[in-house]
């Protein structure tokens, strides 16, 4: 198991939330997200495609139960409330202590989960939202919204609306600006979490 821990730099509608990198293998057995839920974050998102993240690498190569945990917003050192990371503490403790998972069944009313509908990406220098870019992580925009402008190139929000996730307009051509996702149904196939 890999469990990449992170604080976001910006604010977020949830606390903490997960970000389930999309590999060729399993990472998203029913055990595990049953284990995700008992840390009581706020929402799992399901990547749709690979990705440079480190829980990407460890998934796709090593075959690992593997996803990058938010927690939190980036702050100076003991100005975070620890108490909202005691569940994730917890749980993590308990995971540790008894060598596995805990005989739990994966209920998917305790946590939110999204399903990434597109990663739009920096073709040239003229990209930008249309926007603030600080705003909070999973800030929903309804169906049609204009959400950026690239030369020409022209993105609106799509049938049944589109949270925002990571929103950066200053990364190098070529690279991710955001992350656009819309809840999301469950379903389990071949032990493996699938949105349905």
């Amino acid at each position: 198991m890999h469990l990449d821990l992170h604080s976001a730099i910006r604010k977020s509608k949830y606390f903490g939330f997960g970000v389930s990198p999309s590999c060729t293998g399993n990472v998203r057995k029913p055990e595990f997200f049953a284990f995700l839920a008992q840390t009581k974050l706020g929402a799992i998102t399901l990547s749709d495609i690979p990705s440079s993240t480190f829980s990407w690498y460890t998934g796709e190569f090593y075959e690992s139960q593997s996803i990058t945990l938010e927690l939190g917003k980036v702050a100076r050192f003991g100005e975070n409330d620890h108490k909202l990371l005691q569940p994730t503490f917890d749980a993590i403790s308990e995971l540790i202590s008894i060598d596995g998972y805990k005989d739990i069944e994966f209920d998917e009313s305790d946590i939110d989960i999204y399903k990434s509908t597109r990663t739009l990406f920096k073709k040239t220098n003229d990209f930008h939202f249309t926007f603030d870019a600080g705003v909070p992580n999973f800030t929903f925009f309804e169906k049609g919204i204009h959400l950026a402008s690239d030369n020409g190139q022209e993105y609106y929000a799509a049938e049944g609306g589109e949270a925002v996730v990571f929103p950066n307009p200053n990364v190098q051509i070529g690279h991710r600006t955001c992350m656009l996702m819309q809840p999301t149904q469950i379903k389990i196939v071949n032990n493996q979490v699938m949105k349905s």
